[in-house]
């Protein structure tokens, strides 16, 4: 089949020009096209289900992975939250500041006491 095409040149009138290709769209019976068209909306509906499948999955998914991130924080924080006043008092029992005044209260109590009991010997001649 032969078909004739308008093709405009630059400065000249439309000529006709003959070509031997007829359009993709004659060379399929409509009812073809029409089964083909069929058959590619029932694959996209398909993906489309299975889509929506893969997205309710991840939501689920996600939900449960914000549950257990959410419980593992709390134990995290619960713990930080014991592990505190115990890193504290190791810190301070380990300090030589506290050590240094725990001796110079101990050095000061016997001092005192050594001095109330020459004072109270004193007393009596």
């Amino acid at each position: 089949m032969v078909r004739a095409k308008n093709v405009i040149t630059k400065g000249e009138s439309p000529v006709e020009q003959k070509s031997d290709e007829a359009p993709k769209i004659m060379t399929k019976p409509l009812p073809q096209i029409l089964d083909d068209l069929e058959e590619y909306i029932r694959l996209v509906e398909e993906a489309v289900r299975q889509a929506r499948a893969a997205a309710k999955e991840s939501m689920e998914a996600a939900a449960q992975a914000k549950a257990a991130g959410e419980k593992a924080a709390a134990d995290a924080s619960a713990k930080a939250e014991a592990a505190l006043p115990m890193a504290l008092v190791k810190k301070v029992l380990s300090s030589w500041e506290f050590r240094l005044i725990i001796l110079g209260v101990l050095c000061a109590s016997i001092i005192g006491s050594i001095a109330i009991s020459v004072g109270l010997s004193g007393l009596h001649p």
